[in-house]
């Protein structure tokens, strides 16, 4: 369970409160969840999530973790229209699974 609020105390009383009736260990501050980054800017009090771990998986998947982004045409490479009609629907429909993601 991720507890979060705007003020410390509180969080404090509500885990203090969970605890009277559960069985509770405090991890400390959220870093990762669900294969997300968080991190945190407490100054501007933001909440950042990060997947970087998820494009870079993709990107190892299908050995572009070094590539270098170039337009690939018919002319340059004859098999372009078989193949990339299909790399593009895999990296797409995974692009979107990590764009989707929302606090």
């Amino acid at each position: 369970m991720v507890v979060a609020g705007p003020n410390g105390t509180h969080i404090v009383l509500f885990k203090s409160a969970l605890a009277e009736n559960f069985d509770i260990t405090d991890m400390g501050e959220l870093r990762f969840m669900l294969g997300i980054l968080v991190t945190h800017d407490r100054e501007k009090r933001l909440i950042y999530l990060s997947q970087s771990a998820y494009i870079h998986q993709i990107l190892n998947r299908f050995g572009m973790r070094d590539a270098i982004p170039v337009l690939l045409s018919n002319t340059i490479c004859p098999l372009a229209n078989h193949l990339l009609p299909k790399l593009r629907n895999v990296l797409t429909k995974a692009i979107q699974m990590a764009s989707t993601t929302s606090p």
